[in-house]
């Protein structure tokens, strides 16, 4: 657990009996409430995932498969710590992306230009600055130019709703 000024944020998982087919369930932080500690809550995370009450089981560390904005929101980075800690709506941010021309290099060596939000979650991860990338991915920026001859993310492109 990760002590914050309202409650403590808990890393947990579902079940593996509530948890969709198709490999492990994600990790995602969620923040109980300090005047709710103890009790069994319905918890939201900061995506907006729901986690009902004995559906759950409680991780030290972000294990297996972690979700990428809520490790991003308990970095503790100021981004984050705007960001409303019971969000009822995962925060999609893909709405200005259509004007934007800002780009991220994805980490994970693919070579393709990411498309970045405004309002994309930012934080530093290795002494590098990292953001959440419209296709849900972590890249390295933002950056305000990417290099030229990369292409542009398809995934990008469509939550983005715009032509490559």
């Amino acid at each position: 657990m990760i002590g914050q000024r309202s409650g403590l944020v808990v890393l947990a998982r579902l079940r593996l009996e509530y948890a969709s087919p198709g490999g492990p369930p994600e990790v995602h932080a969620y923040l109980v409430p300090a005047e709710k500690l103890g009790e069994p809550v319905v918890l939201t995370a900061p995506c907006g995932h729901v986690l009902e009450p004995g559906k759950g089981e409680q991780v030290a560390v972000f294990v297996g498969v972690p979700c990428v904005p809520c490790m991003l929101y308990t970095l503790g980075n100021d981004a984050a710590d705007e960001r409303p800690a019971l969000a009822t709506e995962p925060e999609r941010p893909v709405g200005d992306i259509a004007d934007s021309r800002r780009y991220a290099v994805g980490l994970r060596g693919d070579h393709m230009r990411h498309l970045v939000a405004d309002n994309a979650i930012r934080s530093t991860l290795d002494g590098r600055d990292v953001v959440h990338t419209a296709c849900g991915h972590l890249g390295r920026g933002p950056l305000e130019s990417a290099p030229e001859h990369w292409p542009i993310c398809p995934e990008c492109c469509e939550a983005a709703g715009v032509v490559a």
